[in-house]
This record gives structure tokens, C-alpha cells and sequence, in this order.
């Protein structure tokens, strides 16, 4: 049932992709050169990028979910983000209803009747709908990419919800800028954690947006303390899936703790959410895996015979790559691919 619902947005991503140019497909091709680098800090980004490293950031992240919204549509990942295993029984897409679920019931008790929500990352707007439906709230977006804006725009008024989106790069005080200071009672991130380069100044200006009480909750892709940077199967394993990932640097669970709760907030609930641990990704890569490769391979035979255009078969075999980096690094227990956060705001901070 689900899969007649969503054979519109289907055709409809693989119409975009087919009509897709030139220049957005080397964008796209080139983009993954960025996250191809084990970043440990914005000063390691500097390092690495030279002075203008924020703008290529920005530009490698457009140019990346530009394209990569409409490859995630294809599939069962249209909300572009890897849920939790919460029932290995079920699809991804059931267990990102189900985390949601549980994601709303844990911010519940800070909403209030006329309150308002912060969707950091907020894509299509998927998430913020489901968001609406379940609180009756209103919900405001932010997000870097001006295609996934419109398509969530269109959803909020087909279906007449208070849904709200600001285009920009929440990595900058100017996207926050544009809210009131104390106007939201919560905040959630799902995924999205990872494009942050300065975490600490990141987590002051969601704490500017909530009100005293308001609650924060962040589903984040986090580095296990297994990791060894100097162990070169470890790092081959590790800039692969931030490739996949769309990754920055990956922080471990316990600094992120510290930088919520330097910024204002009290860490309140934090654990790995997967019923299988780490191991959670072994169980929905094989679904997810299966679908984008039958996808592939008929992609890539229309493709030879000039069916379809090479550059789609291009894009979809850029985009599946890599997955067996993130298969072996869960089952190495580099990574925690589904770590649950929620924090409390306590106090102001300064910005």
C-alpha cells in the first residue's frame, strides 16, 4: 500500500533524474571528493581546504543532496535519513515511522497547544508533516537546498498545515537570524548532525530558538570509541561511509554530550537506539541494498544501450557505492549509526 502511495513522487524523481544536466551530474560526481576526507575539525578542514573551506563545504553539500534527494525517492529512504532498527520485521520506511513515533512522544511534554516546532534538516518536509499530524503543532524548516524546499512548500499547502521553510545553511548564525530568539518549544535533528562542522557554536544557536524548557532530540551517526585513526583499514573504512554518509567528521556520542550541555542544555536521555546495537545497519543495508541495486543494474543495461542516459547510470552507481564500507564498519563496531539524544535547554548562553 505504501508503495502504490508513493509511485508519484517515484516517477517523479526518476523524471528529474532523467532530465538532469550535465553540470548537475559532475556537481554531484565532484561532490563526494569533500566528504572523501577524514575531517577531525574545522581547523583540519582548514588545513585540509585552505581559507575557503566553508565555501567549498556549502557548495559540496548542495551540489551532494541536490541530486541525492531525488535518488533517495527511488527507494525507501525518501526521507534521506537511516532509521534505527526498531523491528527487523518491517521496511525502512515503517521503522522511520516507528522512531518518529517514539521521536514525538519524548518532546511531547515540552509542547504547548499554540507551540511551535524546529525541523534542523528538514528536507521535503516529510518528517515535518508526520511531525504536524501527530502534534497538531507547527513546524518551521530549515534546509540548504532550495529543490527539497519547494517540494515541501507544495506538500504544506496541499494539505493546508502550518509548515514553515527557510532556505539557508544552519551552520550559519544568519539562517537562525531569521527566528525569534525563545519562540520554539523543541528541536529535532534526525541525520543531519553529521554537516555540522562547528558543533559547539551549532548547538548555542539552536539553544537561542528554544524557550527555557524547551526540549532538543538528535538522531546522529557517531564514531565508537573502537575506531583507530591510525589503523589504515579503519580510516579506508571510515572516509568511505562519510562518503556515503555525506559526513563532515564523525564525533563520539560522549562529546557530543559535552558540547549540549557547555551550550545550555542537559543531556537528559542518550543511548544507541537500534534493538541489534551497532549491528543495526547489517539488518536494514540488506533491504536497502537489494532494491537501489536492482535499480542499478537495470539503470546500467538501459543505460549501455542508450535507453537512458549515461549520466543516470552514472549518478545511481556514485550513490550505492560504498555501502559495503558501512556494512563492515558496523559489524566492526566502528560507528553508531543510530545514536538517540534528547537534551532539555536549562539556560541561556551567549552565541
Amino acid at each position: 500500500m505504501q508503495t502504490l502511495k508513493r509511485i508519484p513522487t517515484i516517477m517523479g524523481a526518476f523524471w528529474r533524474l532523467l532530465f538532469m544536466s550535465r553540470e548537475e551530474i559532475d556537481d554531484f560526481l565532484t561532490a563526494y571528493d569533500f566528504f572523501g576526507n577524514d575531517f577531525t575539525s574545522e581547523e583540519h578542514m582548514r588545513s585540509v581546504l585552505g581559507e575557503d573551506y566553508i565555501e567549498i563545504y556549502r557548495r559540496s553539500v548542495r551540489d551532494r543532496y541536490h541530486v541525492m534527494n531525488f535518488l533517495c525517492a527511488l527507494g525507501d529512504v525518501e526521507k534521506m535519513y537511516s532509521p534505527p532498527l526498531i523491528d527487523e520485521t518491517k521496511s525502512p520506511f515503517d521503522n522511520q515511522l516507528m522512531f518518529e513515533k517514539r521521536m514525538v512522544e519524548d518532546i511531547r511534554p515540552a509542547l504547548t497547544p499554540n507551540g511551535r516546532l524546529l525541523d534542523l534538516g528538514s528536507g521535503r518536509g516529510t518528517v515535518s508533516a508526520n511531525v504536524h499530524e501527530q502534534t497538531g503543532n507547527g513546524v518551521v524548516g530549515i534546509n540548504i537546498d532550495p529543490t527539497q524546499i519547494e517540494v515541501g512548500r507544495k506538500l504544506a499547502v496541499k494539505k493546508k498545515y502550518p509548515i514553515e521553510f527557510v532556505l539557508g545553511d544552519f551552520n550559519e548564525p544568519e539562517a537562525f537570524g531569521l527566528l525569534e530568539e525563545g519562540s520554539f518549544d523543541a528541536a529535532y535533528q534526525i541525520q543531519a548532525l553529521s554537516n555540522v562542522h562547528d558543533k559547539p557554536r551549532f548547538f548555542r544557536s539552536v539553544n537561542r530558538c528554544l524557550r527555557v524548557g524547551g526540549r532538543y532530540s538528535i538522531l546522529a551517526y557517531c564514531r565508537n570509541p573502537h575506531y583507530d585513526r591510525d589503523n589504515p583499514t579503519h580510516y579506508d573504512l571510515m572516509v568511505r561511509t562519510k562518503q556515503l554518509m555525506a559526513a563532515i567528521y564523525s564525533p563520539l556520542a560522549s562529546e557530543l554530550s559535552e558540547w549540549l550541555e557547555d551550550s545550555g542544555f542537559r543531556v537528559v536521555h542518550s543511548e544507541d537506539m537500534s534493538v541489534k546495537g551497532e549491528l543495526s545497519w547489517l539488518v536494514l543495508y540488506e533491504k536497502l541494498n537489494k532494491h537501489f541495486n536492482r535499480i542499478d543494474t537495470w539503470v546500467s543495461r538501459l543505460s549501455r544501450y542508450r535507453i537512458l542516459p549515461r549520466g543516470m547510470a552514472e549518478m545511481l552507481a556514485r550513490f550505492t557505492a560504498n555501502g559495503d564500507a558501512w556494512h563492515e564498519a558496523d559489524r566492526l563496531r566502528l560507528i553508531a549509526p543510530a545514536w538517540y539524544i534528547i537534551a532539555d535547554k536549562v539556560r541561556d548562553v551567549e552565541r
